[in-house]
């Protein structure tokens, strides 16, 4: 369930900050090239707008220009024996995307750096690339969850308090309901649904601790409603698919 909005962060993120990136820096200019020339900023934004026919920002000149000197490249046009095929970004992507998800795009900086290693046939060029970006999935992953839960309060009391008192309504907390897994999933539709017993039943594992007031306080907001239930006629079912199940009955 973490998995969608998780994406979603990630591309939001990434929006923020390319639009960071592209604030603070700006293109660098190109020069002519020879294959002999030494590395310089100004000859891999010509390479780069040869092989892409697009601007390379300062800051990922200075990702690439690290990858060559761990590589030991010297010169312009080794730097541009090593620009990577479309097959090999291809394959970068895939990786990429089976750890972050698909649609997730691979950061220009990223591709540049790990493309250098793979393109100058470092040892498990593609394993470090892999590793590289699960590390920094599993981090982006552990924000995004903190974030989710922080729509719980700290005890199990509080909780309570805030449901009596109108502070809190499950909707508030319906993402982080879905992430400590209280949500069901409809078998029909897909559709998250509330279920009190499902959803005390996670809130006691979060909390550490059973409380059945806090059982009472679920079933009168599963009564109140204002939010998808499970179908009263089909176990299983959102309260939508259940009707028209019945209807079909």
């Amino acid at each position: 369930m973490l998995s969608r909005r998780l994406a979603d962060q990630l591309a939001v993120l990434d929006n923020i900050a390319q639009d960071i990136r592209d604030a603070v820096s700006e293109a660098v200019p190109q020069v002519e090239v020879t294959d002999d020339a030494p590395i310089t900023k100004e000859g891999l934004s010509s390479i780069y707008y040869d092989r892409f026919g697009k601007n390379i920002q300062d800051y990922q000149i200075q990702v690439w220009m690290n990858a060559l000197e761990s590589e030991g490249v010297q010169t312009l046009g080794q730097a541009k024996a090593l620009i990577p095929n479309p097959e090999i970004i291809e394959k970068m992507n895939v990786i990429y995307q089976s750890v972050c998800g698909e649609g997730v795009k691979m950061p220009e900086d990223t591709m540049l750096f790990f493309a250098t290693q793979i393109m100058g046939g470092a040892t498990n060029a593609y394993q470090s690339f892999r590793s590289s970006v699960e590390g920094e999935y599993q981090y982006i992953k552990a924000i995004v969850r903190q974030e989710v839960l922080s729509e719980l309060p700290d005890t199990i009391d509080e909780l309570m308090n805030s449901l009596r008192e109108g502070e809190l309504g499950i909707p508030d907390i319906w993402n982080a309901l879905e992430e400590i897994g209280g949500l069901s999933e409809c078998d029909r539709c897909g559709t998250l649904y509330f279920d009190s017993d499902s959803v005390y039943e996670a809130l006691t594992d979060h909390y550490g601790v059973e409380n059945t007031d806090l059982m009472d306080l679920l079933y009168q907001a599963e009564a109140d409603g204002g939010f998808e239930v499970e179908s009263a006629n089909s176990s299983g079912y959102c309260s939508y698919c259940g009707y028209m199940m019945s209807k079909d009955d």
